[in-house]
């Protein structure tokens, strides 16, 4: 069969435009989304700030769009935490004592703990201490229950209420603490004592200094360590409240010819503060 000459050219004049057609529109989409990754990247390097200079330690114009995108993560750079710490003696005790007393009923185990916490209270004021060293922590009444043949059964009441006392003077401590159980009786209860220094504001300054030369020191030591330049301080954050550790204090009792009598020692405290600092890397 014979095919017209004309009407074959026609045809792969045809097939020939579609193709150049396609591959002219594949060339134009490649090309513009080359120019618009170019002007992104020229849109990021352009707008690189101090901050990025902070933690990357390039200039405005920047090595490359890739290290200027790691800016933006939180962790770049060298993150420490410094610690500065200094040991002194207590200047006050806080002492947690209260009374319990057991009754049949409510009302009288109220009434008999009241009453000794009452003694209690006249006994500290009577040693210098002000309503403002006596706070109460706890007041508790609940039921007191026994077990017969598998049967509950009600006998009484347990009535408890305890304070935590400020004593400053510290030679005073043992004294007030075999007032309170004087004054209480069998009902007293002493959980608990710690010493603490009352006002830290002092040392503040001290302890900064000494936990930002500890961060500066471990910065530099570990940039020293993977070959790198300590680059521009960037962070600095405090990380909680001043810490206060107890030393080597005891809480015994000491038996006496004439009478007993209770001994304490404060021994001493370390203070302690925490700071967050991060750093850039050249």
């Amino acid at each position: 069969m014979l095919i017209d000459l004309g009407v074959m050219l026609s045809i792969f004049g045809l097939m020939v435009g579609c193709t150049n057609g396609e591959a002219a529109t594949t060339d134009l989409k490649l090309t513009n989304a080359s120019n618009s990754v170019a002007k992104q990247s020229d849109s990021i390097v352009g707008t690189s700030t101090s901050s990025s200079e902070f933690l990357t330690g390039f200039d405005d114009r920047g090595e490359s769009v890739g290290n200027l995108l790691q800016v933006a993560a939180s962790d770049v750079g060298i993150w420490v935490t410094g610690r500065g710490s200094i040991t002194l003696e207590p200047d006050m005790a806080k002492i947690n004592v209260g009374v319990q007393v057991e009754g049949r009923t409510v009302s009288q185990a109220r009434q008999e703990a009241s009453s000794a916490m009452d003694s209690v209270v006249k006994k500290l004021k009577s040693e210098g201490l002000t309503d403002k060293d006596i706070q109460t922590t706890s007041f508790n009444i609940y039921p007191k229950y026994d077990y017969h043949e598998g049967k509950q059964e009600l006998v009484g009441y347990t009535v408890s209420n305890m304070v935590t006392i400020k004593v400053r003077d510290l030679d005073k401590v043992g004294e007030i603490i075999d007032s309170i159980a004087d004054a209480g009786g069998d009902a007293t209860r002493i959980n608990g004592i710690n010493f603490t220094v009352e006002d830290t504001s002092q040392f503040m300054e001290e302890l900064r200094e000494k936990a930002m030369q500890q961060a500066f020191d471990k910065a530099q030591h570990l940039a020293d360590l993977g070959g790198v330049s300590l680059g521009q301080l960037a962070y600095v954050g405090e990380a909680g409240d001043v810490g206060q550790v107890s030393g080597g204090f005891g809480f015994e009792r000491a038996m006496a010819m004439s009478a007993p009598s209770t001994s304490i020692s404060s021994g001493e405290l370390e203070l302690s503060i925490a700071i967050n600092v991060a750093f850039g890397i050249r």
